[in-house]
């Protein structure tokens, strides 16, 4: 597809294909390493990589090198690592700029408290350009009514990332999931190349972003 690079398989191995400093921007929802199965007699099946962060890594240190020499990186990441998380990023050279929380529409379950918000980290190799006005680090979130994913982003929680990078840059998401990230390059002019394990989601993305590509013939660039 153009503009559009899909690959199913291991991120881990298949990133070794991607040259050095090729990619302008990083986009991401990693595994958490929460050994998530699907909350409360839900039928989602596990996430594969997601008992251990072993790989994390090892993860971080790729995407330093297919980055380019000033480039965004941001990923989503789960709370009860989140020293795992940060030790990892700054171990491979990051440096994080920002923090940014989503407001959901509604609130979750729980047993010390009831889930509301998603959380990511914005961080740079080198010095990229910064977006032209700062906007606020509290997003708004709709609910994805029929996900197809377990932990499926929505698309309206996805577009305003797109702000930290520039039209026609090429966008990486090693952990593609339903392509919601995808959906976001297509609709905002911005090349991407999308990596997904599972052939099951991996068809739904190719599906989708297709479908966001059919849409710009009719009504253009958002």
């Amino acid at each position: 597809m153009n503009d559009v690079t899909l690959w199913q398989g291991d991120c881990l191995e298949l990133m070794r294909d991607i040259p050095d400093g090729t990619v302008d921007a990083v986009v991401t929802d990693p595994p958490y390493g929460v050994g998530y199965s699907g909350r409360w007699n839900s039928d989602w099946k596990a996430i594969h990589n997601d008992n251990s962060l072993d790989w994390l890594d090892y993860l971080n240190s790729t995407i330093y090198r297919v980055l380019a020499e000033n480039a965004i990186y941001i990923s989503f990441y789960g709370w009860p690592h989140a020293d795992t998380f940060l030790t990892s990023w700054k171990a491979a050279q990051f440096k994080p700029v920002s923090h940014l929380v989503w407001k959901k529409n509604q609130i979750g379950l729980g047993y010390w408290t009831r889930g509301q918000h998603e959380q990511a980290y914005v961080l740079v190799k080198g010095k990229p350009k910064r977006p032209d006005k700062a906007a606020s680090d509290v997003l708004g979130w709709t609910r994805v009514r029929k996900p197809e994913h377990p932990t499926q982003k929505p698309l309206d929680a996805m577009l305003p990332l797109m702000t930290f990078t520039q039209l026609g840059d090429l966008i990486l998401d090693p952990f593609m999931g339903s392509g919601t990230t995808g959906v976001a390059c297509v609709k905002t002019g911005r090349r991407f190349i999308g990596i997904e394990k599972e052939p099951q989601y991996f068809e739904i993305a190719k599906k989708r972003i297709a479908e966001a590509q059919a849409q710009l013939t009719l009504g253009g660039l958002i």
